[in-house]
């Protein structure tokens, strides 16, 4: 194919973003969240495994959401893909511009396990040559703590870029919001 061809095909494609698929989204996740608690309620094996298979595919849609956000895939108006990006991260436990961050340095770095900042773990792995006890038995055990060790990531990222010297006054101010919103909205939920 050659530049006048992928031009031309290029016309052809509509890349917008509409903003009604996200809320049409967001609706079907609200009505498969009221599913799934109507499932705990119903006090029997099936429905309780039934919620989980909900509960999972609503996590994993507003993981989905944060991330798209996180790209600015959601709306062609960065606003609408913060708002989108906050909403989604009181779902997915992990503040939303702490994560943007590191997931923009992944995306500079990714492989690069000297300069990828999600792969620092097992870099201090590789440096002293020993696996934390912990990891081990959670690997052993099949209990998914490196999915649970990895929000402390997210969360702290803001602290690691200011010890490194690398944030600055914008992402402070950002990482702070959005550090705050989740506290608030889990005091709320709470």
């Amino acid at each position: 194919m050659i530049k006048a061809d992928y031009l031309d095909v290029k016309k052809q494609l509509s890349f917008e973003k509409p903003l009604w698929i996200t809320i049409a989204l967001i609706v079907a996740d609200w009505c498969l969240l009221a599913v799934a608690l109507w499932l705990l309620y119903q006090d029997t094996t099936t429905t309780f495994i039934l919620s989980q298979l909900c509960l999972t595919i609503f996590y994993f849609h507003n993981f989905a959401l944060l991330h798209e956000a996180g790209h600015g895939n959601v709306h062609s108006k960065r606003r609408i893909n913060t708002f989108i990006g906050h909403y989604a991260s009181i779902f997915c436990f992990m503040p939303y511009f702490p994560w943007k961050l590191i997931h923009q340095e992944h995306h500079v770095w990714s492989g690069n396990i000297e300069k990828d900042p999600t792969m620092a773990n097992l870099k201090k792995v590789r440096e002293t040559n020993k696996v934390p006890l912990l990891a081990r038995f959670a690997w052993r055990s099949w209990i998914p703590l490196a999915g649970l060790m990895q929000h402390f990531v997210f969360w702290s990222y803001p602290l690691t870029l200011f010890k490194s010297g690398k944030m600055n006054k914008k992402n402070f101010l950002q990482s702070i919001f959005s550090i705050g919103l989740l506290v608030v909205a889990y005091y709320a939920l709470f």
